[in-house]
Parts: structure tokens; C-alpha cells; sequence
């Protein structure tokens, strides 16, 4: 007998909305107009997968297959010379990195949720000495939502890192512009755990052999890497769990399920049914 999956209690959109992504073509206009609201005077490389721009203080990198960006700051010298032996407050570094992204902020997107929290440093001055702690950034991570759904996966979310003194350090906007085309019907969460079973990475065990426990399922429509096209946002579930068998026992798992036929999605590039990403198992 097949090995037995059960999902937390998950509930399910009878209806997901059907976003499309037209293809990204970035003109020199609107490069120039993200560079000069980060404060950067400089052109624009064409790096195949980037548009990067570089000043002595900044370089400013641009996914030529969506709307997204990645902001570092160059400050030289060692990470420690602008570290802290703390981080800023939550709300504080919440407050400055909406203010930072308001600009940036998709009109069709809010936020889903934030999270805070701080990159460091354990610097020890010898083999017996308990190591210092150093903050060298406070982290605000950021979800978004679109159609009042969760996106999920790495191309759609935003982060900025904040120094000691609140100043922007580092961010990135991981966005695809979407119009909606219609809705297409949701499988249920029984149907969804019968078909993680039936997988490729399941399939072959069985209740004699291995344990299947699911930590978490989180639906949402999946946004593949900003570095690759994708024409519609697939409905999925992320989820997390452990298999065990007697020779590997708690091996963590990640992996997404395609909440819908792929057959009532619009067709890419002339396939049918629509491309399924690679991320999606089953």
C-alpha cells in the first residue's frame, strides 16, 4: 500500500486567479529612471541575464527577464568596520524599509508579511575566549500578495538591509507586472496529498517502509527565479515535511504541487496545456 500523506489543515481558494506575465523588455528610460532613485548617475551594462550599473559607492543590477532588481552598496574595508553590537528595532527597521521600497512597490501588490531579522558576525580573540557578537545588518524580508493570494517561490518577494545607522545597505524587488485573464478551479488538499504520494519521490515507498510527516503546506501562486521567463503564475502549494526510512531517518524535504490542472491555464507559447514549472512535482 502506498505510503500515507496527510496536509495540516489546509483550506484551499475554490477559484485561483489566472495571472499572466507579459514578456519583460526593459528600455533605457525606465533603466535610467530606477538609477536615479537610487541617487546613481551611471549607464547601464547589458550583461545577457543583467543590466548592471556601477558607481564608486553602488551597483545596481536589473533581471532582464522581469521586473526585478538588486541593490548592493560597496563600503570596503571589512564587514566588521560598520558593525554593531545590536541591530535596530523591528519597527523601526520595518518603518525604514517600507519607506525605502514605497517607490518600488508594485501598484497590483501589497505586502503579505514581513520578517526581521539580523545578520552577524562571532568574532572570538582566541581558542578559550567566548566570541563577541556583531551585527553588520538588520534584514526586513518581505512577502506579497496579488489578488488578495500569497505569491510563493523565489521570484516574487522583497528584502532590505538596514546598517546601524538605518541607512540602506543592500536590497532586492523580486517582481513579474501581471494581468489577470480569468480564474481556473482548485484541486482539494486530499487530492493534492494523494498525488505527493503517487510522485516520483514517494512513489516507490510504502507504510512498511517509510514515514511521511508534512510540517507545513502554504498555497500561493508560484513565481519561478526572476532570471527566468514565465508567462502565467502557477497555483501551487508549498510543501515541507520529513520522509523517514530505516536507513535515512528525518530526511527534510521542500517541494511545490500544482494546485490546478495545468490543462485550464492559457497555453504558452502555442503548448498545451500550459508549461508546468520545473519547480512544481506533481
Amino acid at each position: 500500500m502506498p505510503v500515507t500523506i496527510t496536509f495540516p489543515d489546509l483550506r484551499l481558494p475554490e477559484e485561483w486567479p489566472v495571472l499572466v506575465a507579459p514578456p519583460t523588455r526593459w528600455e533605457r528610460e525606465p533603466l535610467a529612471e530606477l538609477a536615479r532613485l537610487h541617487g546613481m548617475d551611471a549607464e547601464f551594462a547589458d550583461r545577457g541575464l543583467w543590466h548592471v550599473a556601477r558607481t564608486d559607492d553602488r551597483v545596481l543590477e536589473v533581471y532582464a527577464a522581469s521586473q526585478s532588481f538588486r541593490l548592493t552598496t560597496l563600503t570596503g574595508g571589512s564587514e566588521l568596520d560598520h558593525a554593531s553590537e545590536r541591530g535596530l528595532p523591528e519597527d523601526e527597521a520595518r518603518a525604514r524599509a517600507e519607506d525605502y521600497l514605497r517607490p518600488f512597490l508594485p501598484d497590483a501588490a501589497r505586502y503579505a508579511g514581513s520578517r526581521v531579522s539580523e545578520a552577524e558576525v562571532l568574532v572570538s580573540e582566541g581558542p578559550d575566549t567566548e566570541p563577541r557578537r556583531f551585527v553588520t545588518g538588520t534584514q526586513v524580508s518581505l512577502r506579497l500578495a496579488v489578488e488578495d493570494v500569497d505569491l510563493v517561490g523565489p521570484g516574487a518577494k522583497m528584502q532590505v538591509t538596514l546598517g546601524p545607522d538605518g541607512e540602506v545597505t543592500a536590497a532586492y524587488r523580486m517582481w513579474r507586472e501581471v494581468t489577470r485573464v480569468g480564474s481556473a478551479p482548485g484541486l482539494d488538499a486530499a487530492r493534492l496529498a494523494e498525488r505527493l504520494g503517487s510522485s516520483p519521490m514517494f512513489a516507490s515507498l510504502t507504510d512498511d517502509t517509510a514515514r511521511v510527516e508534512v510540517e507545513s503546506v502554504v498555497a500561493g501562486l508560484l513565481c519561478v527565479p526572476p532570471t527566468e521567463h514565465q508567462s502565467v503564475l502557477h497555483p501551487a502549494v508549498a510543501v515541507r515535511g520529513t520522509v523517514s526510512t530505516e536507513a535515512a531517518p528525518g530526511l527534510g524535504f521542500v517541494t511545490y504541487l500544482s494546485a490546478v490542472d495545468p490543462r485550464r491555464l492559457p497555453a504558452d507559447k502555442g503548448r498545451r496545456p500550459a508549461r508546468v514549472p520545473s519547480l512544481v512535482l506533481a
